[in-house]
């Protein structure tokens, strides 16, 4: 007797299912990443001045990160005295 599970049908079609699932994990971290960001959106109050710290505390990186995300225009902001304006 033959062994089916050798056959090139048998062969693809675990594959194929190996893939489908596969992709199904994936779409399901998809999600939960789509969820994060939409829960960790930081709102800022328009008319409070924030300094550095309290900015990097809100953003949850490194002052270095900050002075660079201002100097490529990611980060607007206006120097106010000792705060900054977003």
């Amino acid at each position: 007797m033959q062994d089916n599970s050798l056959q090139p049908e048998n062969i693809n079609g675990k594959i194929i299912d190996s893939l489908l699932s596969e992709i199904k994990g994936l779409r399901a971290e998809l999600n939960d990443l789509r969820h994060g960001l939409e829960s960790a959106k930081i709102s800022l109050k328009p008319d409070v001045l924030y300094n550095n710290k309290e900015i990097r505390l809100l953003l949850g990186v490194d002052e270095r990160l900050i002075r660079k995300y201002r100097d490529n225009g990611h980060l607007f902001y206006i120097c106010h005295s000792s705060g900054y304006k977003t």
